[in-house]
């Protein structure tokens, strides 16, 4: 389930930035990412229109960014280490049994919204 997007808050955060000067287009999505926890589609439309630039081109900056996230994320993010180091000192039990608990794959979020489950 995607959360509705207050576009409201959108357009305050578009207000903080000069219309049509690109160059303020990775802390603008910082700032999206901050009020949403990921980067809605419609937020990512409103941005590209309000900074004067294509919206392939802010999805580019959004993806290359492995900080920015496309998909809503949990309110908790449960980050497990999977380095060898921590893959061998019994890492891939934590994320089955993480993901036992909360009934969500690595990757994914619970239906709530309250967990996010990451390997690093």
């Amino acid at each position: 389930m995607t959360p509705v997007v207050d576009m409201t808050k959108v357009e305050a955060i578009l207000a903080r930035y000069p219309k049509g000067e690109a160059c303020h287009a990775i802390h603008l999505l910082q700032d999206i990412q901050d009020g949403f926890a990921y980067l809605p589609g419609e937020a990512l439309r409103a941005a590209a229109s309000h900074l004067g630039t294509s919206l392939p081109r802010v999805y580019q900056m959004a993806t290359f960014f492995e900080a920015f996230h496309l998909e809503p994320r949990g309110k908790h993010i449960c980050t497990v280490c999977m380095g060898t180091a921590c893959h061998v000192r019994g890492a891939p039990k934590l994320v089955d049994q993480l993901e036992r608990d909360l009934k969500v794959k690595s990757g994914g979020t619970t239906a709530d919204m309250m967990f996010t489950v990451e390997e690093v």
